[in-house]
């Protein structure tokens, strides 16, 4: 009987903790990846905010990240999208049922200038 009550509590209060840890490392892994892709974003949009927008043509584009960092990151790509008023940056995972997108937008100089 012992054996029976023992078994029946592992299987109503261990084992539902033991799954809440694996979508907590899920949690931590996602989060993980949002913040590198951002860190990496941010800090190609501080280049562009400082004048560089001006050499890059109206469009969309794939923009190469040379940070050690972005080697943390699953397989994806960054896009810049160019308009006359704005420079927006998104990261888009290939795989995206388990990794979120994530962008980051600044307002540029347009013609009024």
């Amino acid at each position: 009987m012992d054996a029976v009550v023992a078994l029946a509590l592992l299987s109503a209060v261990v084992l539902p903790m033991g799954f809440g840890v694996v979508g907590n490392q899920r949690l931590l892994r996602q989060t993980h990846h949002r913040a590198v892709a951002m860190e990496l974003i941010d800090g190609e949009l501080e280049v562009l905010a400082s004048g560089d927008w001006r050499a890059v043509a109206i469009g969309k584009r794939e923009v190469r990240m040379t940070g050690h960092a972005a080697t943390n990151l699953p397989p994806g790509k960054f896009v810049l999208t160019r308009s006359e008023t704005s420079c927006r940056i998104a990261w888009v995972p290939a795989d995206t049922r388990t990794v979120v997108p994530c962008a980051r937008e600044i307002m540029v100089g347009g013609g009024g200038r």
